[in-house]
């Protein structure tokens, strides 16, 4: 298995298989509602925050006892 769900958190939409109708739909349906593009944007960005170095810093001390 793969981590892409937990990487990608809420900042995208997994699709369940691989198959370009559902594929070709989803960009749609994200080209055709502005306020879904826009969400998935801004959770896209507190997404990566995320991996900020210093944020993964502070969580590898904190999960080895050492902050």
């Amino acid at each position: 298995t793969s981590a892409v769900g937990e990487t990608v958190g809420s900042g995208g939409i997994l699709l369940p298989k691989k198959d370009l109708a559902i594929a070709a739909e989803t960009c749609a349906l994200v080209t055709e509602r502005p306020a879904l593009r826009k969400a998935l944007i801004a959770a896209g960005y507190a997404r990566v925050a995320d991996f900020d170095a210093d944020a993964v810093a502070d969580r590898t001390k904190k999960a080895l006892g050492l902050a």
